[in-house]
């Protein structure tokens, strides 16, 4: 997270709803949008459960104003979540929306939102495609741009003098990033680029190609069930403890409990990579 950004976002919500308090009696009214719904709950779990916590810590208010919370199941379907999303805002008239978890609904949301003259506030989905020329003066993102994240992995790989890595990501703009991310910063050879669906659950196939090409090292961005299955499966296939795995956001604190001592010995290597001492950057 950058607590510029972070600031900045706080700061112009807190604004916001002060003015609106002045205007009205009624509270504001907020839409969360998250994934409650497969694989991937588990993540949209936590923004919904973060961001109520934060209201009901504040005696239902930001801001010293009364909010009104209404959360949105985006089920992790683009035309799903438009559909709702839309219909809220529609009817509802926020003056926030905070969410999603992923880039593809991130995507999918952005323009019935901001078109409404919402804020739309990211915790955690930052696609590059929406920063720089792209950006809206109602959007903010709090954590990142999602090639962030993965161009510290990229770099790692580079000072560890890897020089074949096979690399692995879901078919979207956050999986893209991620691949994007990695490859800025290692310069050695990518024997294969892989984007899977983004509800893939058998791997057999990709765990086979790596087996048979060897590489050095391999590098996945899989989210969620993405990751619980992949991790499960890497270990049955034999390739745990012979091929350096790194990654980012395919075994934390959201899908540890799942995998448990399929996971075992990867500290080093999945989401926990030892600090570089020139971290690379990438302006918003």
């Amino acid at each position: 997270m950058t607590t510029f950004r972070f600031g900045l976002a706080l700061g112009c919500g807190v604004l916001a709803l002060s003015i609106a308090s002045a205007q009205a009696q009624e509270p504001i009214k907020i839409g969360v949008v998250s994934v409650l719904t497969g694989p991937a709950a588990s993540l949209g779990q936590q923004v919904r459960d973060g961001f109520q916590l934060a209201v009901d810590k504040n005696g239902g208010k930001l801001g010293g104003v009364p909010v009104k919370i209404t959360v949105i199941d985006d089920e992790l379907k683009p035309d799903v979540a438009v559909e709702r999303v839309r219909s809220f805002v529609e009817s509802e008239k926020p003056a926030f929306v905070v969410g999603p978890v992923f880039s593809n609904i991130l995507g999918a949301i952005a323009k019935p939102v901001l078109d409404s003259g919402a804020f739309l506030i990211s915790p955690n989905a930052g696609p590059s495609t929406m920063a720089g020329k792209a950006c809206n003066k109602n959007f903010f993102v709090t954590s990142y741009q999602n090639d962030q994240v993965h161009e510290v992995l990229g770099k790692y790989a580079q000072d560890q003098n890897y020089k074949k890595a096979y690399i692995i990501a879901p078919n979207y703009q956050a999986g893209k990033d991620s691949l994007a991310g990695f490859k800025r910063y290692f310069k050695g050879e990518v024997l294969d680029e892989v984007y899977v669906p983004l509800n893939a659950l058998d791997f057999s196939a990709e765990l086979a190609k790596i087996a048979s090409a060897k590489p050095d090292v391999v590098f996945a961005f899989l989210p969620g069930g993405l990751g619980v299955n992949f991790v499960k499966q890497w270990s049955q296939a034999g390739l745990q403890g012979k091929i350096p795995f790194l990654s980012a956001f395919t075994v934390d604190e959201s899908t540890l409990p799942a995998p448990q001592d399929a996971a075992a010995g990867r500290s080093r290597g999945m989401d926990c990579a030892p600090p570089i001492d020139n971290p690379p950057t990438q302006p918003f």
